[in-house]
């Protein structure tokens, strides 16, 4: 009955061992297959993280392109030529160049076109 017993527990204790062993190989397994795809999803989640920064940062290049041609387009057509007309004794218009006035000049007449035209303070 001792030797029954002995083998019958034997038998039970071998077959738990080996589901013990087919359980963890397959919880390993699923552990691996677990991290590779977390893995690959984190994979993918960064590298559209990186196309949608690099989408922002060349849209704001863009932006700032387009900025600075409208500045200099501004700025080029500021520097050309500006036409004054002035209402002088002989009512003449005179058509003088930015390049050509120092800056004292240019202030003085920035304050006379001030005061005729939205009637400028003087301090």
């Amino acid at each position: 009955e001792k030797e029954r017993l002995r083998v019958e527990f034997e038998r039970e204790a071998s077959e738990l061992r080996r589901q013990c062993k087919e359980e963890r190989l397959t919880k390993e397994e699923l552990q691996r297959k677990y991290n590779d795809l977390k893995g690959q999803y984190d994979n993918e989640i960064d590298a559209l993280n990186y196309n949608k920064n690099n989408q922002k940062d060349q849209q704001l290049n863009n932006d700032r392109n387009k900025t600075k041609k409208k500045i200099n387009s501004n700025k080029q057509k500021c520097d050309e030529q500006i036409s004054f007309n002035d209402q002088y004794e002989n009512d003449d218009n005179i058509s003088i160049s930015i390049d050509q006035m120092d800056s004292q000049e240019k202030l003085q007449r920035l304050h006379e076109l001030e005061n005729k035209l939205i009637g400028g303070e003087e301090i």
